[in-house]
């Protein structure tokens, strides 16, 4: 198997096709190669059964059109950001793939475990209007999911389901019983 890229994608990749059982036969792709140097001598072709093309990735900052938010985007389509993950526009964040290197997904989730503050909510439910604004008023505060689970929700209520929630975010939930393993 030849794999066009020697990022870590084409790695993994070629890690788990070897794994499968992928294997160069005589009647496969042919492939020719060029010489890196100017002059050089190219290797022999090589025949492969499987050739798989792990390298072309690029951010795609101009694409979703970030600019027209006031974002900053570079030529090649990157969200500059501060050390914070800020971009210059006041709460609007950015992580992963689409701020540099390394290209990585976990790299994306370890950016958004920054800071514990809250940067956004969604809710599903008949009554989403009426409990939002806590949401909304965390976010303007700069609260923390302790912040929110310390403030006394009414019981029963639907509010409660939020104080809840972040009482389950930073582990202090004592309504829940314990997860089975």
């Amino acid at each position: 198997m030849l794999i066009l890229g020697g990022g870590i994608i084409g790695l993994e990749m070629g890690t788990v096709y070897s794994t499968l059982g992928a294997r160069a036969l005589p009647e496969g792709i042919e492939v020719t190669f060029a010489s890196a140097e100017e002059g050089g001598t190219a290797p022999a072709p090589q025949v492969y059964d499987l050739v798989l093309q792990a390298m072309g990735r690029t951010p795609n900052g101009k694409k979703i059109a970030a600019d027209k938010a006031g974002v900053a985007v570079t030529d090649r389509g990157f969200i500059n950001v501060d050390i914070q993950m800020r971009t210059k526009v006041p709460r609007i964040f950015a992580i992963g793939d689409i701020v540099g290197q390394p290209m990585l997904a976990h790299k994306a989730v370890h950016e958004a475990h920054g800071h514990g503050k809250i940067l956004g909510g969604g809710m599903v439910s008949t009554h989403a209007g009426d409990m939002i604004g806590e949401i909304a008023l965390a976010i303007e505060m700069g609260a923390d999911a302790v912040d929110i689970g310390k403030t006394i929700h009414p019981h029963p209520t639907l509010g409660e389901s939020i104080g809840m929630a972040a009482e389950i975010a930073h582990g202090s939930c004592t309504d829940l019983p314990p997860s089975k393993n």
